[in-house]
């Protein structure tokens, strides 16, 4: 027989001999990223605000759309990003009669220092506060149309099924 294809078939047969012998004792594979976790929760908000200029007290309500992008290093460090939208914030002063808009969008980010659920402290919000009363001339914003709401106390599922899904979070008006 030709040396050549008798080389070609022990080459064949080591082969055919070394793949099986890879799943059955196992190859190491390199640990890969899980995916982004991207959740998506509309969290009620509401409370008391002095209203702009006055000392009276204006009502508010609506909700808070908290939008959260989690990644994780190779080491598990979570990184976290933290969108949170306003809607329908709205509320009436009882004193003056001027109703009020909770207008705004902001985010940040956040790193943790050690693997796990991310643990991430109370985020300061500054939204915008605007007057819907119709009057003539420029349209009326308060001298201080700075609305500040605090997110706080973000539970994240920590079992491998749902490592990074934001749970829960609790919203406010920061006085």
């Amino acid at each position: 027989m030709n040396p050549l294809i008798q080389s070609i078939k022990k080459v064949v047969g080591l082969i055919l001999i070394a793949i099986p012998a890879l799943f059955l004792f196992g190859v190491p594979v390199r640990a890969t990223r899980p995916s982004p976790v991207v959740s998506s929760l509309f969290v009620a908000i509401e409370g008391d605000i002095t209203e702009a200029g006055t000392t009276n007290m204006v009502h508010l309500s609506g909700e808070v759309h908290v939008v959260t992008h989690v990644t994780f290093s190779d080491t598990g460090v979570p990184s976290v990003g933290i969108w949170a939208n306003l809607v329908h914030v709205t509320g009436t002063s009882s004193v003056t009669g001027i109703t009020y808009l909770g207008v705004g969008a902001q985010n940040v980010s956040w790193v943790g220092l050690s693997p796990g659920p991310p643990g991430i402290p109370e985020q300061d919000f500054s939204f915008a506060l605007i007057s819907v009363d119709v009057a003539p001339g420029p349209p009326q914003t308060p001298p201080s149309p700075i609305l500040p709401v605090f997110l706080r106390n973000f539970t994240f599922g920590a079992e491998d099924t749902n490592q990074g899904q934001l749970q829960s979070v609790e919203t406010g008006f920061s006085q």
